[in-house]
């Protein structure tokens, strides 16, 4: 939930890759596919919430959450619920700009919620706790987003260079490639602001790399402290 890159490929073939950075007291059960109605939707189960940073459906459609809007925020609880069933709710909604119209986030803690469907482009809405903000993102062009919860904008400039350093080295990468620099990007600066990040309450618990090609969804799976993998 708190790193994401996104490469396109021909047509409407995508890699999304996705580091969840968070406390390891907040474990997640792995990625299972459950009925939503009305259809089923893949992901993995943040215990503690409920809901989750990531999820897809089978047409190839994701959502992908991030903690934290423009900037770090001072938490005011209790809210209305978990950030993370916006991630599920998302699927019920024709549009991200539509769920922002019609959806009640004022007692939701400030996010970033980025949906992507294949054939169009991307959608991103960040809410910081008094107003919704709609982007869009060409869908032919690469794009990486890191909290703004854990990532001060310094540290995102710097984290938006490592990734176009790496594409600039691997102009086609594979999702093999994609998946490394989601383990080894930035490996050169401090700790606590690596891809794979680590920090004393915070740290990189899982990733997930979602591949959308030839009109089927496949992805991969990792929980990195444990080595719990997974490919489907």
């Amino acid at each position: 939930m708190c790193t994401l890159t996104y490469f396109p490929r021909s047509g409407n073939e995508f890699t999304i890759t996705s580091n969840r950075d968070e406390s390891p007291k907040r474990p997640a059960l792995t990625p299972r596919k459950l009925y939503h109605h009305p259809e089923w939707i893949t992901y993995p189960t943040d215990i503690i919430g409920s809901g989750s940073w990531i999820a897809h459906n089978d047409s190839g459609a994701v959502s992908v959450l991030l903690n934290g809007a423009f900037s770090k925020h001072k938490r005011r609880p209790p809210y209305g619920h978990s950030r993370g069933l916006l991630v599920l709710k998302s699927f019920g909604f024709n549009s991200l700009r539509e769920m922002a119209d019609k959806y009640f986030l004022k007692n939701i803690e400030p996010f970033t919620l980025v949906r992507f469907v294949p054939g169009t482009d991307i959608e991103e809405i960040r809410w910081d706790g008094e107003n919704s903000h709609y982007k869009i993102f060409a869908r032919n062009k690469n794009h990486i987003w890191s909290s703004a919860m854990l990532y001060t904008q310094q540290m995102q400039v710097e984290r938006e260079s490592w990734f176009e350093q790496f594409l600039n080295q691997n102009p086609s990468p594979s999702p093999d490639d994609l998946w490394d620099f989601h383990h080894r990007g930035g490996a050169h600066a401090p700790k606590h602001y690596r891809i794979l990040m680590e920090r004393e309450e915070v740290k990189t618990l899982a990733v997930m790399q979602i591949n959308f090609s030839q009109s089927r969804v496949k992805y991969r799976y990792e929980e990195v402290h444990s080595q719990n993998k997974l490919n489907h």
